[in-house]
């Protein structure tokens, strides 16, 4: 049976950036809104501070430097492939929050990127992107994903109708967190795919849909508030040695404020 659809982690300590935007209303969307290069791919080197904090920097002392994907404020090359595309293309000028394109979800696999989509959700599928760089003088550049050229391949999900939010791989399972593409009080999901990494590096295929996804965690979430919005797994140090995923979440609610500058998320044993 075909799939319907409409016609229409690196070593290196490096930040890849990912686009969070505030609720915004109806008339200030299409006044402020701008196209998804304001999110385009880039990373940032890490170093430590004398007390030992991570901090961002431009260039880094061992030549590290940020890059991002050459282009302007309305392209790069990126959006310059995904313009004609028959699944991504229409959505692009539509707002993230609105089932437009919303690149959410990132997660770093050496030169390899998968970019996990908040939207668009394509009659139940779910999106995540997979594409690879290299640094190229002052930027970024796409390269080819095989020997024939490939620039992007295209997983398509179930997760329930869910966007991705955020990705993490933990060995070669990968974790997704899903919620609504829209600002909604809606249940919010945790789902790993057992050997992801295995699989995607063996089919090659441009476009491949994915059934076989384990759903971990149904997430809380409150009215308006609460809702999980990013993953990461911590350091066994900080977890007692038990692996395990911290949680936050987007407009925390006062159970989860403890004072300026405090916020509570959930800790969830990785299993």
């Amino acid at each position: 049976m075909g799939h319907r659809l409409p016609r229409q982690q690196g070593q290196e300590r490096r930040a890849w950036p990912r686009r969070c935007r505030k609720r915004q209303t109806p008339d200030q969307v299409e006044a402020r809104w701008q196209p998804p290069s304001a999110g385009l791919p880039a990373c940032l080197p890490i170093e430590q501070a004398q007390d030992g904090s991570p901090h961002l920097v431009r260039e880094a002392a061992d030549g590290r430097r940020s890059l991002r994907l050459k282009g302007d404020a309305k392209h790069n090359q990126l959006t310059d492939l995904l313009a004609d595309d028959p699944h991504f293309g229409p959505f692009l000028k539509i707002p993230g929050k609105d089932n437009g394109f919303d690149i959410e979800g990132i997660v770093v696999d050496g030169q390899r990127l998968l970019l996990g989509l908040r939207g668009p959700v394509l009659r139940g599928w779910s999106a995540m992107l997979e594409i690879q760089v290299e640094a190229h003088g002052d930027h970024l550049r796409l390269m080819p994903l095989d020997d024939d050229g490939t620039l992007l391949r295209k997983h398509f999900l179930q997760l329930g109708g869910l966007g991705i939010c955020d990705l993490h791989y933990s060995g070669d399972d990968l974790y997704l967190l899903a919620g609504p593409t829209m600002v909604l009080n809606c249940e919010i999901r945790l789902f790993k795919w057992p050997g992801a990494r295995t699989v995607l590096a063996a089919d090659q295929a441009p476009v491949r849909f994915q059934h076989d996804l384990l759903e971990s965690a149904v997430l809380p979430h409150g009215k308006d508030s609460d809702r999980a919005e990013a993953i990461c797994n911590l350091p066994k140090p900080l977890a007692c040695k038990v692996p395990t995923w911290l949680v936050l979440y987007d407009a925390p609610g006062a159970a989860r404020r403890g004072g300026e500058g405090v916020v509570y998320g959930d800790l969830l044993r990785n299993r």
